[in-house]
């Protein structure tokens, strides 16, 4: 019964010593108060020509026009970052179409495959996307002004918390039905709830088992116990 006792004991101790995962939410916007973490770009590029890294308005007009999108320091150990290997229970990616049009719209978001910056980017540098399953969104807006678009990311993310080198951020096109243009909301825009936003639940890695303490060699275990019995004698 005392063994029994013991051994339940034990388990209970290492259980309530244990801390237990727990998923968190962080969420990032340009100006949310992370610092750096937050730098979010933004930039739309045209095909003849590109408009303002400091714009507030990211216009959209089919192939001839295209908004980029990026959190790039979201992932690490830092205060506000997502720790790598992190499984992602869920993400979402939120873009405002803040014109009020005469018609509704569509467009496609697309992960990004390379590096790009918004006080850099040209139609002619433009970086590369990817269409491949998973790794592309179609989505659809009304005509009227404010229209908040939420997009599903996760595997994408996900992606990204294994590999934060790929983070390369998103590109979208979108085009109104009569094949006007629409404007949404930049990293810049001056009412920040409406800035591109991201939301990342995540479960952190659990971290490494601590290594084992040496069991010390048969020799050293005599001599240790021929040195307590010398001090032992030697305090008789």
């Amino acid at each position: 019964m005392t063994g029994i006792i013991r051994f339940i004991t034990a388990v209970l101790f290492v259980l309530l010593i244990t801390p237990a995962s727990h998923a968190l939410t962080l969420t990032y916007y340009q100006g949310d108060g992370k610092g750096t973490v937050s730098n979010t770009d933004g930039r739309e590029v045209l095909s003849y020509g590109t408009a303002s890294a400091s714009a507030q308005l990211m216009y959209s007009q089919g192939s001839t026009h295209r908004s980029y999108v990026g959190f790039f320091n979201i992932f690490g150990e830092g205060q506000d970052q997502i720790p790598e290997g992190s499984t992602i229970t869920s993400a979402t990616l939120t873009i405002v179409k803040v014109s009020s049009d005469g018609f509704s719209g569509s467009g496609t978001l697309y992960k990004v495959t390379s590096a790009w910056t918004e006080n850099t980017i040209t139609w002619g540098n433009k970086p590369g996307y990817s269409s491949a399953s998973g790794d592309y969104r179609s989505f659809t807006y009304g005509y009227s002004a404010n229209r908040i678009i939420n997009l599903n990311v996760t595997s994408v993310v996900q992606g990204w918390a294994d590999a934060p080198s790929t983070n390369y951020g998103w590109m979208f096109t979108a085009i109104q039905s009569m094949g006007s243009s629409s404007a949404f909301a930049s990293d810049d825009y001056s009412n920040s709830a409406y800035r591109p936003k991201l939301s990342v639940t995540f479960t952190a890695p659990e971290p490494p088992e601590p290594e084992p303490a040496p069991v010390p060699e048969p020799a050293t275990m005599v001599l240790l116990g021929l040195g307590v019995i010398g001090l032992a004698r030697r305090r008789l």
